[in-house]
């Protein structure tokens, strides 16, 4: 068993002016993860990475695997920069992980221009003492090994202090959330919207959910499928709560019923949606939505007539890719979850914009919209 004492954590893009702000970033956001769960720790900003100090570096890991931004992280052993103190402590340190027949290589790197030894001096002697300690303890059969070794050492040579590590666990990736802008989400009830979310916040977005309620006209799937998702991007945000925004949007459905083309509901139901959130918007001072298209739905049309940003995650994804993504947040729903139970099962998903907008002006739709805006109910999930 080896005694760590930091974890390393790599950052994740960003241009190299931009790795301080990153780090920092992120740096806030792991303080937030970890305070949550009560665990004792301190935390230095470094040079596009974060150092976490702590009693127990391997459960606070198991922290920190759901946060944006994280591209790897790396348990280490940190000592001073001292040959002896190197190779004894190294050497114990994989006295403790060795078995017989197994194969080992040593590699060191660092700041050596001031210090009365080099790389290879490092990567000698401590490989020998490795050898050493593994005859000593009974263990046989061991070697270095430069191709394939099971056990890998890597000392990275610092002025003052140096670290000693053996493995490099991938993190979540992407950017720290929060370090962009803020966009709002639809959610439904199905992988897409979930996944599109998930993926905005994870380039450093804000993101914040908006419902609508369908009342009577919500299938069963749809409301339990909503709640999961909300619960599963949950744990990847960084804030005390977050504040989700619901629209009451069964008058709008009626008024679709009685005066909408059966074939058009969907694209024209979609349509006012996209406008509530326009507005919501500019209140809440939201750079754009993410969108995303589906069986029933294109944006080409409704791209035209929303006047802000419409952010498509998932245009360049496969439907494997997507599934991939969902299962790694924790979903395993169907592909796609009607929402509504009115959904008719022939519909025009490529209806021109000429068609759309007469048949939303026919249906008074600014006034549909605002009359819906007005239903908007804040709520805030812990």
């Amino acid at each position: 068993m080896v005694n760590y004492n930091v974890l390393i954590i790599k950052c994740g893009g960003g241009a190299l002016e931009d790795r301080g702000r990153i780090a920092s970033r992120l740096a806030e956001n792991i303080q937030f993860k970890l305070l949550r769960y009560g665990e004792r720790f301190r935390i230095i900003v470094g040079d596009g990475e974060v150092l976490i100090y702590s009693e127990d570096p391997l459960s606070v890991m198991e922290h920190i695997t759901t946060v944006f931004g994280v591209k790897s992280i790396i348990p280490a052993i940190e000592v001073n920069t001292d040959l002896h103190e190197i190779i004894d402590t190294g050497s114990q340190a994989v006295a403790g992980k060795i078995c017989r027949g197994d194969t080992f290589t040593v590699k060191a790197r660092g700041k050596f221009k001031n210090l009365p030894f080099t790389s290879r001096d490092v990567e000698v002697c401590l490989s020998a003492e490795i050898l050493l300690k593994a005859e000593e303890i009974g263990v046989r059969d061991v070697r270095t090994g430069l191709r394939k070794p099971r056990i890998r050492v890597l000392v990275d040579v610092k002025n003052e202090r140096s670290r000693i590590c053996f493995e490099r666990y991938k993190g979540v990736g992407g950017l720290p959330y929060g370090i962009r802008g803020k966009i709002l989400s639809i959610i439904s009830g199905d992988i897409k919207s979930a996944v599109s979310t998930w993926i905005t916040a994870r380039e450093g977005y804000v993101v914040v959910p908006v419902q609508f309620s369908l009342s009577r006209y919500a299938s069963k799937k749809y409301r339990a499928n909503v709640a999961n998702m909300l619960g599963r991007i949950r744990e990847y945000i960084p804030e005390e709560k977050l504040r989700t925004y619901l629209f009451n949007h069964t008058y709008s459905v009626r008024k679709i019923i009685r005066e909408v083309p059966r074939e058009m509901m969907c694209t024209v139901c979609k349509a006012v949606m996209y406008k509530v959130v326009e507005n919501l918007c500019r209140d809440v001072k939201a750079d754009g939505i993410i969108a995303y298209e589906n069986d029933r739905l294109s944006l080409s049309a409704i791209d035209k007539i929303i006047n802000v940003p419409l952010i498509r995650p998932l245009s360049r994804l496969s439907r494997y890719r997507i599934r991939e993504i969902a299962r790694r947040i924790g979903l395993h729903n169907g592909w796609e979850v009607l929402e509504c139970t009115l959904a008719p099962r022939k519909y025009t998903i490529g209806a021109d914009t000429n068609t759309i907008m007469k048949i939303l002006e026919d249906i008074g739709w600014i006034n549909i919209v605002n009359r819906e805006y007005r239903t908007v109910v804040v709520k805030e999930l812990n």
